[in-house]
C-alpha cells in the first residue's frame, strides 16, 4: 500500500499558526465593525440627550423656548408633525423616553449612505408631554467628508489586519527557525549515531523533549549492541568449537582413505567427507562474517576461471545419479584483482545450491570479469509446493552470501522463478565494510 507523502512539522506547525491568526484577525474585525456602530450609536444618543435635557431645563423656565435644532437635527413636540418615515414605521405608544431609535432607508440591506440612516430619540419631558428628536443625514457637502471618513476606517482596519497577519508570519518564522535548529541538531546527532559512538555521552538538544528523546535513542542502540555482542560472541565460539571436531572427522577420513578401505565403504567415507566439507565451509563463512578485521578481504592477483572450474569440479558428486547438464561460460584464464576468500565462500555455495536444488535440468555458470551468474533450470519441480519448499532450503545460505556481498559492497541479485533460479553476483565495485 502506498501512503501519500507526509507533511512535515514545521509546515504543519506553520499552517496551524497562520489559520489561528487569520481567524483570530477575521473575529476581531468583525467585532471592530460591530462596536464601531455600537460606538457611533451611543454617542448619538448622548448627544441628543443632553439636547432635550436642555431643552427639558430652558422649557420649564420659558414656555416658548426654542425647540433643539442643529445639523440635521429637528424637534417635535406633537408626534402628527414627525416626518412620514418614523410615523410610517414606528408605534408612538411603544417608544420608549430616551431610547434611540434607528432606522433604515432599506430594510433588506444595510446603509451605504449617510442618507439611508434614520435617527429618532424620544423624551418625556417634566411637564408630562413629549419631545421628538429626528435626525437625518442627507447628501449635502459634508457627505463627502463622512465617506471619506468612512473610507479611511475600513483602509485601517485592512491595514492593520495585514499587519498582524505579517507579524505572526515573521515571528512564527523566527520560532521555527528556532525550533528547526534544534531538530537538526538532533537529526544529526541521530543519523551519526552507530556502534562506535556510543561511548560518547548524548549532547544536550536546546529542549528537555529532545534531550530525552536523544537518551532514548542512545540507550536502545546501547541494548543493540549488547545484543549484537552477544550473537557474535555466540557465533565465534560455536564455529570455533566446531572446527575441532570437524578437523578430526576429515584427518580421520583421510587416515581411512589411505589405508585402502574396501570397497564397499568407499562411498560412505566420500559421502563423510563432503559433508565433513561443507560443516567446515558454513563454519568458515560464520568465523569471516564475524571477523572485526577481515584482512583477507585485500583484493590480490588471482585466477577467477581456475577457481570456478575447481567449484565445479568438487561440488559434482551433488549430480550423481542426476539427469542434468552443465555448462560453464569463462574464458580459460582470468587474471583479476579479487578478495578470493570471500568471493569462493559465495561461488562455492551458489554452485552448490544450483547442484543439490535440480533434480533434472540445466545448470549454467557464466563468469566475466565483472560479474559471476548461476543460472539453474530444473524440470521434475512437482508444483508450487516443491518450488516453495527448495527455496525455504535455498533461503540460509542465500541470505549468508547476501550479508557476504553487502560487507563487500557487491550486489547480489536474485530472480527466483517456478523452474528455478538466477542469481547474479556483481564485483565490480571493491570496498569493505
Amino acid at each position: 500500500m502506498k501512503f501519500a507523502k507526509e507533511l512535515g512539522v514545521r509546515r504543519v506547525f506553520r499552517y496551524y499558526l497562520l489559520g489561528i491568526a487569520t481567524l483570530i484577525v477575521i473575529i476581531y474585525t468583525l467585532l471592530l465593525k460591530e462596536y464601531f456602530g455600537r460606538g457611533l450609536e451611543q454617542a448619538m444618543t448622548v448627544e441628543m440627550y443632553f439636547l432635550a435635557q436642555d431643552y427639558d431645563q430652558r422649557l420649564a423656565k420659558d414656555p416658548e423656548a426654542e425647540l433643539p435644532s442643529g445639523l440635521y437635527v429637528q424637534s417635535y413636540r406633537d408626534w402628527s408633525a414627525v416626518p412620514e418615515p418614523y410615523q410610517s414605521r414606528l408605534d408612538q405608544s411603544e417608544l420608549v423616553s430616551a431610547n434611540l431609535e434607528v432606522l433604515f432607508r432599506n430594510e433588506v440591506s444595510e446603509p451605504k449612505a449617510p442618507g439611508d440612516i434614520y435617527f429618532l430619540f424620544p423624551f418625556h419631558l417634566s411637564n408630562d408631554e413629549w419631545l421628538y428628536i429626528t435626525r437625518h443625514p442627507t447628501p449635502g457637502a459634508l457627505q463627502h467628508d463622512v465617506r471619506h471618513q468612512i473610507w479611511r476606517i475600513r483602509v485601517s482596519q485592512i491595514i492593520l489586519a495585514l499587519a498582524v497577519i505579517l507579524c505572526v508570519i515573521i515571528l512564527t518564522h523566527l520560532f521555527l527557525v528556532y525550533v528547526g535548529r534544534r531538530v537538526d541538531r538532533l537529526a544529526h546527532w541521530a543519523h551519526n549515531l552507530n556502534l562506535d559512538t556510543l561511548t560518547e555521552k548524548p549532547p544536550r538538544m536546546g529542549f528537555a523533549e529532545f534531550s530525552d528523546i536523544a537518551e532514548k535513542l542512545h540507550s536502545a542502540f546501547a541494548r543493540l549492541r549488547t545484543a549484537l555482542q552477544r550473537e557474535k560472541d555466540f557465533l565465534r565460539h560455536a564455529s570455533h568449537e566446531l572446527r575441532t571436531p570437524i578437523a578430526v572427522v576429515r584427518n580421520n577420513v583421510e587416515l581411512l582413505q589411505r589405508r585402502n578401505p574396501p570397497e564397499e565403504l568407499t562411498p560412505s567415507l566420500a559421502r563423510i567427507e563432503r559433508a565433513a566439507y561443507g560443516m567446515q565451509s558454513m563454519t568458515e563463512t560464520l568465523l569471516w562474517l564475524g571477523r572485526e578485521q577481515r584482512e583477507d578481504a585485500v583484493r590480490r592477483e588471482e585466477d577467477l576461471a581456475a577457481a570456478i572450474r575447481e567449484q565445479i569440479d568438487f561440488h559434482r558428486y551433488l549430480l550423481h545419479s542426476k539427469q542434468v547438464s552443465v555448462t560453464l561460460d569463462a574464458p580459460e584464464q582470468l587474471a583479476t584483482p579479487m578478495a578470493i576468500t570471500p568471493w569462493t565462500i559465495i561461488s562455492a555455495n551458489l554452485i552448490r545450491n544450483a547442484f543439490q536444488h535440480t533434480a533434472a535440468g540445466a545448470v549454467t555458470v557464466t563468469l566475466s570479469e565483472t560479474s559471476l551468474v548461476v543460472h539453474n533450470i530444473d524440470e521434475e519441480v512437482d508444483g508450487p509446493s516443491e518450488a516453495a519448499e527448495r527455496e525455504e532450503s535455498n533461503r540460509i545460505g542465500l541470505k549468508l552470501c547476501q550479508q557476504i556481498a553487502e560487507a563487500m559492497a557487491w550486489t547480489l541479485q536474485i530472480d527466483r522463478r517456478p523452474d528455478g533460479m538466477r542469481v547474479e553476483l556483481r564485483f565490480e565495485e571493491m570496498g569493505i565494510k
